[in-house]
């Protein structure tokens, strides 16, 4: 798998990245992880300053390799988090006390909420403004 994703860095992938990979249910069970790998993945590599020479040995002298294995640890210690889905967690949950008591009160402004967010899926100042 490894010796895959690495020919497959040389895949041209798209001019502007996706936000988000969609798969189509019946390619799930075909799919691999070197199928999402594309040049765009190295400017992972340079975001987090990871030094891509043990990309050039093969992959089974990797486990030996300093910048690897300092690479793998930095990897393995990021928190991921899903900001947005944060971000309305926390709207609500302070709305939620603050504006009604009534149940369905409550019903209507998380309606309203996910509306609003089908509306304006991508809520950057630009998008708004448009």
């Amino acid at each position: 798998m490894k010796e895959n994703m690495v020919k497959s860095l040389v895949k041209k992938g798209t001019e502007i990245p996706l936000r988000r990979i969609t798969v189509k249910m019946t390619a799930v069970q075909t799919v691999q992880l070197c199928d999402f790998v594309c040049k765009n993945t190295l400017k992972l590599f340079k975001a987090l300053d990871i030094p891509q020479d043990f990309l050039n040995p093969h992959p089974s002298t990797w486990e030996n390799n300093n910048d690897f294995i300092e690479s793998r640890k930095r990897i393995q210690n990021l928190k991921v988090v899903n900001d947005a889905a944060e971000r309305g967690i926390s709207l609500i949950q302070t709305f939620n006390g603050i504006l009604t008591n009534q149940e369905e009160q409550k019903q209507y402004l998380l309606q309203v909420v996910e509306q609003h967010g089908q509306k304006y899926p991508n809520p950057n100042r630009s998008t708004l403004n448009d």
